[in-house]
């Protein structure tokens, strides 16, 4: 008798008996509970728009990490590259030696920026400035608004400026690979002045301190 009774309540229960088709059984039945795990193929979703959200952001930082690298390699060549001609120019060397040497720091740093004399022509402008001379030495693309940096020069001294134009073209020596997002690099300008005292008047100033500091007697003398 109880199995009876156990028997029609199994009958009550099922989808048959409730008037449902065994296709939308199965399919309600596939379905995750509340609370429980969902399918694989919704976690497969959820990850690969993640991913598309995610990726874009990691290549973007990961450009500006290497336009930031590369930008400050430049910034070292010209600084090097500035010294190196000023020094030039304080044992005498003229504009074709302060180029050359230039040139050749440039190079080590792996900055590529040739000396091309024109308007318009090149994204590298070199000035020569000495007191003694009446015009400023200028080398490379004249068209390139420049202004050194540094206070006013005395008599014996020179200041060498290097300046790099970036113009967002394919010439650069930086990338510009971050246009894309709004942060282009053409206009800006990577620039470095170096001042240095002329081996003559460095020697000059050293021989009036010699004299001015000459005990009293060895002067009579």
């Amino acid at each position: 008798m109880f199995r009876a009774a156990e028997s029609i309540r199994n009958i009550r229960r099922s989808p048959v008996a409730r008037g449902e088709s065994p296709r939308a059984a199965a399919f309600r039945g596939s379905r995750p509970a509340m609370g429980g795990v969902a399918p694989a193929a919704s976690r497969g979703g959820t990850m690969t728009l993640q991913l598309l959200l995610v990726l874009p952001l990691m290549i973007l930082g990961t450009l500006a990490v290497l336009q930031f690298a590369l930008t400050s390699v430049v910034e070292g060549g010209v600084r090097s590259a500035a010294r190196a001609g000023a020094d030039v120019a304080s044992r005498g060397g003229g504009m074709p030696e302060v180029l050359a040497a230039i040139e050749s720091v440039l190079a080590t740093h792996g900055v590529n920026v040739p000396v091309q004399s024109g308007p318009a022509r090149g994204n590298l402008l070199v000035l020569l400035e000495s007191p003694e001379r009446p015009e400023v030495g200028i080398a490379g693309n004249p068209a390139i608004q420049a202004t050194p940096s540094g206070p006013r020069l005395r008599r014996g001294e020179v200041r060498v400026t290097v300046c790099i134009q970036l113009t967002g073209g394919p010439g650069d020596p930086v990338p510009n690979w971050l246009r894309f997002a709004g942060f282009s690099l053409q206009g800006y300008q990577v620039l470095s002045s170096s001042l240095a005292v002329r081996e003559t008047a460095r020697e000059a100033a050293l021989v009036s301190q010699r004299v001015e500091f000459h005990p009293p007697e060895r002067a009579a003398g």
